[in-house]
């Protein structure tokens, strides 16, 4: 995986309950205790709230467990403050277990939506949009289910169906900041930059202060960046332009797609097609040559033993590619470069980043953009659902009863699988680890290993007794607010000639 960029919403508040929930958690704990409830619990729920409220969560889980223990009559609303504990600080796994127990028979909307968020954070998307759909049948207007399904629809391709969803989560609860805060991406996704950057305000008006530093500097540069774009509109192609469908040649080197790139009209050069970016990337060499200038700040992550890294946010007035034109792209520039490092931070374009379908040809060494496909011919070996949910994610199984979300990252080499998707597979006791030196978009990968006899699966594509690299995915699976369990590079795609169809929702791979 190359790099992910913090759009602002890096690190996401979950405040699904909002402030409003806090604040009643906190109220519920004073009460005076009821009858034969022991007064050590009360005394730990009050504490874990408090703790909760202080943005200290690891300390508020702990607290709460220990009142659940106490006293087993509290055990639905500690529960609940548990999991919002465990989803601010990105322990999904566990989030997701505690979750699960809330759910019974008669479960009503609040916790099938609760469950709903730690699915979706865990990457079972499918399973998310299940348990909110049916949140949705027990309440239409129930604010967390309808925000959780316009994570789903955005996903999917429907951008301007979820920003209706996400709207009618407002108007069901408009002091949520996390809805003010999806609102905002949404536009900015559909192109409204300078109404994403008013939602953005009213998002950091919602935020509180304590435990949210860095969301809302974040905020501010990401507002700062929107407004830049002023009368200009982000991602300007001509209708001719938008119609054509785009046939582009590469040249395949060291597992990576070149292709030729102009850029401002000032500078020729080679850019990695690479899906595993969210932005257009250029080096900081590049980006002088090319006269492209920082306007403000993002965080970024890959992998690699830096973990985050603080890059600049910028604007291309004009990039061409082939008989691809386009004009004010979104940029991300590494500047400062990793120092010290065997390879210099590549060059890097995606059109799924712009808007754009694709289709890559390993044997033709082509790629075809465009709007709309043109439609394959024959029978597909596979058919996926494709998430887009900031990057292109497929369901994946590994050993065949464990689902993992993996990115497909045209400028990646290997298979990899996370630490997290690694842990309870059977070869971790039975085979040797093999160290490997791993270099990623954020630094060495130190504690990088292959193992060796996975069977690995996606939809109808399995690939028995395989080698897995296991690499540090934390840092990026925060950033994208879900738990990534691996990457799809050029060792996988290769085989196929790979459509990556946004409109359709769907990852096609043909021989």
């Amino acid at each position: 995986m190359s790099r992910l960029v913090h759009p602002l919403f890096t690190l996401r508040p979950r405040l699904l309950a909002g402030i409003a929930a806090a604040s009643a958690a906190v109220a519920m704990a004073t009460v005076v205790p009821q009858a034969g409830t022991p007064l050590t619990a009360q005394a730990e729920f009050t504490r874990g709230t408090q703790l909760f409220a202080d943005a200290k969560y690891r300390e508020a889980v702990q607290a709460l467990v220990r009142a659940r223990e106490y006293d087993p009559e509290l055990k639905t609303q500690v529960t609940r403050l548990v999991v919002r504990s465990l989803l601010r600080v990105g322990d999904f796994g566990r989030a997701e277990q505690e979750a699960s127990s809330l759910v019974t028979s008669s479960v009503g909307t609040e916790d099938l939506s609760l469950h709903a968020e730690t699915l979706w954070s865990t990457g079972h998307f499918e399973e998310a949009h299940a348990r909110y759909t049916t949140a949705l049948t027990l309440d239409a207007r129930y604010p967390a289910a309808l925000h959780g399904i316009a994570r789903v629809l955005d996903a999917r391709g429907k951008t301007a169906d979820a920003l209706v969803a996400v709207e009618r989560a407002i108007e069901g609860d408009p002091e949520v900041a996390e809805y003010h805060h999806t609102r905002a991406y949404l536009l900015e996704r559909l192109g409204h930059y300078d109404v994403a950057a008013d939602e953005l305000e009213r998002y950091l008006r919602l935020l509180p202060e304590k435990g949210f530093k860095d969301q809302i500097r974040l905020a501010r540069a990401r507002m700062k960046f929107l407004r830049h774009f002023g009368e200009r509109t982000p991602l300007s192609m001509g209708e001719d332009v938008v119609t054509q469908v785009h046939v582009i040649p590469f040249r395949e080197e060291r597992e990576k797609l070149f292709v030729k790139a102009r850029i401002n009209g000032r500078i020729n050069t080679d850019l990695v097609l690479d899906t595993g970016a969210e932005m257009t990337v250029l080096s900081e060499d590049a980006a002088q040559r090319a006269q492209v200038y920082s306007v403000a700040e993002t965080l970024s992550a890959g992998v690699g033993d830096v973990g985050l890294r603080r890059l600049k946010l910028a604007r291309i007035n004009k990039l061409e590619i082939g008989t691809l034109t386009i004009e004010h792209v979104p940029t991300m520039i590494k500047d400062p470069p990793l120092k010290k490092f065997p390879t210099a931070d590549i060059d890097a374009f995606s059109p799924l980043a712009v808007g754009l379908s694709m289709r890559v040809d390993y044997e033709k060494k082509q790629v075809i953009v465009a709007r709309t496909l043109p439609k394959a011919e024959g029978t597909a070996t596979m058919e996926a659902p494709l998430w887009m949910h900031r990057l292109a994610t497929v369901r994946g199984r590994l050993n065949g009863d464990r689902p993992a979300a993996f990115v497909i990252d045209t400028g990646g080499q290997a298979i990899s699988i996370s630490r997290t998707a690694a842990i309870g597979l059977e070869q971790l006791g039975r085979f040797r680890r093999i160290p490997l030196k791993v270099y990623g978009s954020s630094g060495w990968d130190r504690d990088a290993f292959l193992l060796p006899g996975v069977d690995l699966e996606v939809d109808d594509v399995r690939m028995a007794q395989t080698s897995l690299v296991v690499l540090n995915l934390r840092a990026p699976s925060v950033l994208l607010g879900y738990e990534l369990g691996g990457i799809l590079g050029h060792k996988f795609l290769s085989k196929y000639r790979v459509s990556l169809d946004i409109d359709e929702g769907l990852m096609r791979l043909d021989d």
